[in-house]
Parts: structure tokens; C-alpha cells; sequence
């Protein structure tokens, strides 16, 4: 029904065609035209028939404005200062129709001016003669008047085409914000899993060799096989915080992810056999996120160390330093010849990440010994 997109002298959108209840319209002022064309006395066929067909191009008036226009002018020549009603009314709404939906800017002003010479025939001085100020007075207020209206429906059809492209843009904007916050909560997780089932489930695996290697001592069997279920237990407690804050508790307060915490993580890693040495200096007063943080930027790099590195010794130091929370881990060359981790692993590139969100600095490279190195500092203002 209703097309859109056509573009206006200026570009901006003109509707070629109205909603239905305008056609309706049209259709009923044609219908009046045709009784007036039909109805009048005194005239040749040919000139009703010139009447009716100027009365049924009001209809075409919205969808070919200029050659609408175009033509009614050219009956107001035909006229030759005898105008009828039927050429006036048409010259009105043809007139508004060409300012409101003409699609090419300077022919739609050509067309008009020629048509308003047509309607004002200023040759017929005889016309004129008899009463010339009522004759420029009724020109006057029926070209301003059809102007004005064809420009009032324009700026109409303009801003109902401006407030539908920002509702678009808008709703299109939000679809993208409503992908990226859900990209964003998707890494987010993925990141959680990574951080809580990771090392937990490294911890189970070195555990599981040390089992496989203590056949001929059943108390290093046994005492091992209790680590795998601690681990595992702790792996169940773990996800189970997450899965409630997914549906919708808040497992914050029962957090163990916090600098008080690492204590007891250096010793879970000190049952493994490896060799660990925890400094902590707690300012005081963290944020939550900024001691989670920390506690997963420790994990990492120990379940790293334990994974490519077996049997190196192990530092982690926390302390603050010019506003900023200093976290530093260290180890040295393994025992047992591994690949290094190259720093943009999934678990140390996304720690990275969220370390800058909160405009910290993040470095993960290789010692010269042969040893990784952890650092991260973490604004605490």
C-alpha cells in the first residue's frame, strides 16, 4: 500500500503513496468533480469529457504529482479565463499534491510555476479589467494556500520518516547491545568454569599420577585417593556457587576467592609435593572484585606451574604499591622437560582482560632461567 523511501529535493523521505483512508478521499472529491463536469449546462460533449477526465486525475494525484499537475495545467489554458469549479478545485489539490510528494526538486517547482501562470492568465486583460483586485486576491490565496498546505504535508511525511529511521536505528542498536551483553556474560562464564573447574580438575589429575605411582605404598595411595575426593568436592562446591548465581542467589558472601583464601590455597598446592612460599600484605578494605581477582590471577599461574612446570619451586607474592595491588608469581624450571604456556592461553588471556577493565596492567611471559612469570597490578582506589 504505502511506499517509502522516495527522496525529496533535500533527500529526505516522501511517502509516494498515502494510507488507504487517504485514497478514499481522493475517490470522493473525484466523484464530486464528476457530478459538477456532468452537470453543467451549455457545453459540448468533448468539454464534459475534458471536464471528467480533469475531475479523475485527482485520483492519480498522489502517486504521478507532476504529470497531474502538468495536466491540469494545461486544462487551465484550454479554459482561456472561463474557469469552472471543477478546473479550481483541481488546480488546489493538485497544486498541494506536487509540493507534497514530488519526487524530483527542481522540475516539481518548473511544473508549479507554469501551472500557476496557466491558472492567473495574466494575457486576459479583459478579465482583469472588470475586477482586478478580487481577481489577484483569489489567485493569490489559492497558489499560497496549496503551497502552504503541500509544504505542511511534507514536513509531516519528513518527521513521521525521521522518528521511524530512529526508532529502527534505535531498536537495531539495542538488538547489538543486547548481543554483546549476552557475548559478554557467555565469556564471563566461560571464564568462571575455566577459573573454578580448571585447577581443580589439574589438582585431580596430578594427584591421579601420584596414585598411579604408589603401588607399593598403600598409605601414599589412600592419602592421595582423599586429596582426589577433596578436590573433587571442592570442584562440586565451586560449580554449585555458580549455577546459584545463575539462578539468581548470590553466593558472594560464602566466596572463599579472596586474599584470606590463598592461605588455604598455597597449602591445597603444597599437598601435591610442590614447593610454594606465600607472601601476602593485605592492605584492607579491597573491593570484592579486586580480591575474586586476585585469588584467580594465584590460581591460574599455580595451576599452570603444576601442569607445565612439575616439581619447580613456587612464589606468590600480593602486596600493595603506589595505589595498586601488586600480584606476583613466580616459578622456577620443572623437573620434568613441558611446553611453557605462551602467555594467550584461554585462563591467562582472559584474567589479562578483565585486569584492564579495570585499568590495570596484566604481563605473562617466560624467566631467563627458564622459569614463568605472573605479574599484575590492580588499581585499588
Amino acid at each position: 500500500m504505502a511506499r517509502v523511501d522516495e527522496r525529496g529535493e533535500r533527500g529526505e523521505p516522501v511517502k509516494a503513496a498515502g494510507p488507504p483512508w487517504m485514497l478514499l478521499c481522493d475517490l470522493a472529491v473525484s466523484a464530486a468533480l464528476v457530478v459538477m463536469a456532468l452537470q453543467e449546462t451549455g457545453r459540448s460533449p468533448l468539454w464534459r469529457a475534458s471536464e471528467v477526465a480533469l475531475a479523475l486525475s485527482v485520483t492519480l494525484r498522489r502517486r504521478f504529482p507532476i504529470a497531474v499537475m502538468a495536466f491540469v495545467g494545461a486544462m487551465q489554458v484550454r479554459t482561456l479565463g472561463t474557469e469552472t469549479v471543477v478546473e479550481l478545485i483541481s488546480f488546489i489539490v493538485a497544486a498541494q499534491a506536487l509540493v507534497a510528494y514530488g519526487r524530483s526538486g527542481r522540475l516539481r517547482w518548473i511544473v508549479l510555476g507554469v501551472a500557476v501562470v496557466a491558472f492567473i492568465e495574466p494575457w486576459d486583460g479583459d478579465w482583469y479589467a472588470v475586477d482586478p483586485v478580487g481577481r489577484i486576491f483569489v489567485c493569490t490565496a489559492v497558489v499560497v494556500g496549496s503551497v502552504a498546505l503541500g509544504l505542511y504535508e511534507r514536513s509531516q511525511h519528513t518527521l513521521r520518516a525521521s522518528l521511524a529511521d530512529r526508532a529502527e536505528l534505535l531498536a537495531r542498536e539495542q538488538t547489538a547491545q543486547g548481543a554483546r551483553v549476552r557475548a559478554e556474560e557467555r565469556n564471563r562464564l566461560a571464564a568462571e568454569l575455566h577459573d573454578a573447574l580448571g585447577h581443580e580438575i589439574s589438582l585431580i589429575a596430578v594427584e591421579a599420577g601420584a596414585l598411579a605411582v604408589a603401588d607399593g605404598d598403600p598409605a601414599a595411595r589412600s592419602s592421595a585417593a582423599e586429596r582426589i575426593r577433596a578436590n573433587a568436592r571442592q570442584a562440586l562446591e565451586e560449580l554449585r556457587q555458580i549455577v546459584a548465581v545463575l539462578d539468581g542467589g548470590d553466593a558472594a558472601d560464602r566466596s572463599p576467592f579472596t586474599l584470606a583464601g590463598l592461605t588455604t590455597l598455597a597449602e591445597r598446592i603444597r599437598q601435591t609435593g610442590a614447593r610454594v612460599r606465600l607472601t601476602v600484605s593485605e592492605p584492607g578494605g579491597l573491593r570484592d572484585d579486586v580480591e575474586r581477582l586476585t585469588f584467580r590471577i594465584v590460581q591460574e599461574a599455580l595451576t599452570n606451574a603444576l601442569k607445565y612446570a612439575p616439581g619447580a619451586d613456587l612464589s606468590v607474592t600480593v602486596a600493595e604499591a603506589a595505589g595498586c595491588l601488586s600480584v606476583a608469581v613466580v616459578n622456577g624450571p620443572g623437573d620434568v622437560s613441558a611446553a611453557a604456556p605462551a602467555g594467550g592461553g584461554r585462563g591467562l588471556h582472559g584474567l589479562s582482560e578483565r585486569v584492564r577493565r579495570l585499568d590495570g596492567g596484566f604481563q605473562a611471559g617466560p624467566t631467563p632461567d627458564g622459569g614463568f612469570r605472573v605479574v599484575a597490578r590492580i588499581p585499588i582506589a
